[in-house]
C-alpha cells in the first residue's frame, strides 16, 4: 500500500481582516488632507489620475495604477483640478513580512487584474 506524505504549501501572505471596500468618484478638484492607521490601504485608479502622498514620497498615478500604504504612514490624496478620479480603496490587515514588497512602488495593473478590481 503506497504511503502518502501531504505537502503543507507556506502562504507568504495571509489577510487577517478587510477592514473597508470603497468605490469613490471625485470631483477635479477634490482633496483629501490625510489620515495614518495600524493596517494597509490599497488605493487604485480606475479613472483619471490623482497625486497622492505616502510619508515624504509625492506620486502621480493614472488609471490602471495602484499603491499600498503600509501601516502607520500617513497618506494622502488630491486631484489635479484637470481630471476628476474615480478610486478603488480597500484597507486590510495583513501582518506577513512579504508585504513589505509593496512600499514605496507603484503598480500597473492591465487585463485580469483590472476587471476585478473594476
Amino acid at each position: 500500500m503506497p504511503v502518502f506524505v501531504p505537502t503543507v504549501p507556506r502562504r507568504e501572505m495571509a489577510v487577517d481582516a478587510i477592514v473597508t471596500v470603497h468605490y469613490f468618484e471625485y470631483a477635479k478638484n477634490y482633496v483629501f488632507e490625510g489620515e495614518k492607521h495600524d493596517f494597509w490601504e490599497l488605493l487604485y485608479v480606475d479613472k483619471g489620475e490623482v497625486e497622492v502622498m505616502a510619508g515624504d514620497t509625492g506620486y502621480c498615478l493614472k488609471q490602471g495604477e495602484m499603491i499600498f500604504h503600509k501601516p502607520n504612514e500617513f497618506h494622502n490624496v488630491f486631484a489635479n483640478g484637470v481630471v476628476a478620479p474615480n478610486l478603488v480603496v480597500v484597507s486590510f490587515v495583513c501582518r506577513s513580512p512579504a508585504m513589505s514588497y509593496f512600499e514605496g512602488k507603484v503598480l500597473h495593473v492591465d487585463g485580469d487584474e483590472r476587471e476585478l478590481l473594476a
